[in-house]
């Protein structure tokens, strides 16, 4: 029974470790993180979006 667990694990995580390198490597060349994405500039066909801050409660 103990084998049989183990195994299943080691096989998820063989699983797990080749989806992660072949979506590496089929990563195409021009990576974007869409509309909203702090980290990076926005596209063109994004949506222009104002940013609206929440009224602040004092206590």
């Amino acid at each position: 029974m103990q084998k049989l667990l183990v195994a299943s694990v080691v096989i998820v995580a063989g699983i797990f470790l080749a989806r992660r390198i072949w979506r590496f490597v089929r990563r195409p060349d021009t990576v974007s993180c869409g509309c909203g994405c702090s980290g990076c500039a926005e596209s063109i066909s994004c949506p222009t979006q104002e940013k609206v801050t929440p009224p602040v409660q004092k206590p």
